[in-house]
């Protein structure tokens, strides 16, 4: 019976050495999968004649377009990765290739990405798992058509007239323009539109959930406006507004003649108007 004990003894003390030393070599090689982190630029550029309309289309990052002076479309990726290791990380970078395409006026732009992946056996270790995201910065002329759809990020207009298309999952949406008519939607941020001039029977359409609305247009804009923040309320500064319904939390009528239409919308967030 003795000898018994001492047999059991021994194999409890052979199992907590073993586990031990699988517990060393796992903190070894989760360490040895921390995340390699590498940053590299792709550029390109489209020759546009007469009008000329941009469909960029982005997974995860920001999208800045400003205004150029030239007639042609610039564009800079400034792709980051994230991956177990070097040899991963620049095999990805090598798999991705901007892709520019220009055809009667419409030029589009998306990063082909590579296919990610990821290990079973790092992620139950804890290692880093894989990840890519782009942020592009495109020179567009002062005239340009602008769609733009994004997965997460922000999106940010500088300078540019036209007609917008802007969409994005999650991120903040910015528009400075001196002449557009646009429509705007994110599913979890805020939008920031000043416009100078809205085009006669022109449409601002901003729809955000969990953040503001904040839009600044000229006191001698003609427009109709529909504005409702749901659990939100609307503020509209010092505009020479003909209400027909004005509640904390809804708001409809008419600036100038009403030629144009600001139709806005604020999900957990509020709306406010100011004048330039």
């Amino acid at each position: 019976m003795q000898f018994d004990r001492n047999r059991m003894r021994i194999r409890i003390k052979d199992m907590f050495t073993a586990i031990a030393l699988a517990a060393a070599v796992l903190v070894v090689f989760r360490g040895g999968l921390q995340a390699f982190r590498l940053e590299r630029s792709l550029t390109g550029n489209a020759k546009v004649e007469g009008g000329t309309r941009l469909v960029l289309v982005s997974g995860h990052g920001r999208v800045g377009i400003v205004a150029g002076d030239d007639g042609d479309i610039s564009v800079r990726a400034d792709v980051r990765i994230k991956a177990p290791g070097k040899s991963k990380a620049l095999r990805m970078f090598k798999d991705l290739a901007l892709d520019i395409k220009s055809l009667c006026g419409v030029v589009e732009v998306k990063a082909e990405l590579p296919r990610i992946r990821q290990d079973a056996v790092t992620g139950w270790l804890g290692g880093e798992r894989s990840a890519i995201s782009i942020h592009y910065t495109v020179c567009v002329p002062r005239r340009t058509d602008i769609d733009v759809k994004a997965a997460s990020g922000d999106i940010v207009i500088d300078g540019v007239e036209g007609i917008f298309d802007l969409t994005t999952k999650r991120g903040h949406i910015e528009i400075a323009s001196g002449f557009a008519e646009c429509r705007a939607s994110t599913g979890s941020g805020s939008i920031d539109c000043a416009v100078t001039c809205l085009p006669d029977s022109g449409m601002l359409e901003l729809k955000s959930v969990g953040g503001n609305i904040n839009l600044t247009i000229p006191g001698t804009i003609d427009a109709r406006l529909k504005a409702e923040a749901v659990r939100g309320r609307i503020d509209t500064g010092a505009l020479d507004i003909g209400f027909t319904e004005r509640k904390r939390s809804s708001a409809k009528g008419r600036i100038g003649e009403g030629k144009g239409m600001l139709h806005l919308r604020a999900i957990n967030g509020d709306i406010l108007l100011k004048s330039m």
